[in-house]
């Protein structure tokens, strides 16, 4: 049961390790939009040209939408989630054999 369990925590984080190099983490673009601000707030020359980017960030389609969302999450869950996975079949196996 035990070797099953590292042997499956192992394949676990090999998948992570794998999955991210064709799916690099989706960090979306947050809307950095002064709509709504007031004018009294500006500290910069109104001649100067804008800096700030309006697009609105793209939502996750196709292939991100799938399998790659839960390649985003962060690298301080990889080891939690490896030993979780470890203990669950390391235990299951040992339980059924």
């Amino acid at each position: 049961g035990a070797i099953t369990g590292v042997l499956a925590g192992f394949t676990i984080a090999l998948l992570i390790i794998i999955g991210t190099m064709f799916y690099p983490p989706y960090w979306p673009q947050l809307p950095v939009s002064t709509e709504g601000c007031l004018a009294g707030n500006i500290t910069t020359n109104s001649t100067e040209p804008s800096m700030i980017s309006t697009t609105a960030a793209s939502s996750l389609t196709g292939a991100e939408a799938g399998f790659a969302w839960f390649l985003n999450m962060s690298y301080q869950w990889y080891s939690p989630l490896e030993l979780t996975v470890t203990l669950i079949v390391g235990v299951a196996v040992s339980f059924f054999t």
